[in-house]
This record gives structure tokens, sequence and C-alpha cells, in this order.
């Protein structure tokens, strides 16, 4: 990321949490609203945005057995994302699959 790509990155990160953030005068009702607000499109946009890129700057560093394992892995989080007592928030959701 470009110095210039992590000033607008930060920026729009801010503009999107003040809309949803109670603490910060914001509400989550501002995903519902359709069509989605710009600020928060935006937002949600970033979360993907450089994805591709940080895939592939990591990917490149793993061995064959690790690419196996990562992709695996990977492959058993989303399956478990699927099922009805899934709980996406929490410390746990930062933890790998191999701690």
């Amino acid at each position: 990321m470009t110095t210039r790509e992590r000033q607008i990155w930060m920026a729009t990160k801010e503009t999107g949490i003040r809309l949803f953030a109670p603490e910060r005068g914001g509400s989550y009702e501002v995903f519902n609203i359709r069509p989605m607000p710009e600020g928060i499109r935006q937002y949600c946009m970033q979360d993907v945005q450089f994805l591709p890129r940080l895939w592939q700057h990591y990917f490149s560093k793993l061995t064959p057995r690790w690419a196996i394992r990562v992709e695996d892995a990977a492959k058993d989080r989303v399956k478990l994302s699927q099922t009805a007592t899934f709980v996406g928030k929490g410390r746990h959701m930062a933890l790998g699959p191999w701690n």
C-alpha cells in the first residue's frame, strides 16, 4: 500500500466508523438503508479492496505444504460461518486454526 493509499484508506475507515459506531454518534441501522450511503459503501468496499494484494504477498511466501494447509483451513472456516451457531465476533475470530 502506498502512503497515499494508506491515507485514503484511513480517512475512509474513519468516515465509515462515524456513520455506524454508536459510541461515535452513528448507528448500525445505516447498513440497512437503501441505497446504501456512499460513506458506508466505501467503508465496506475497502474491507476487500486490498485482499488480492495481501493474498498474493503472503501466499507467495508459503511452501506447497503450507499452501494446502491454509486452503483447507479457509474452507473449514467458510463452512463454519454457514452454521446456525456461528458467532462472527470475538477474539476467537482473530486466532488461526493452529494455535
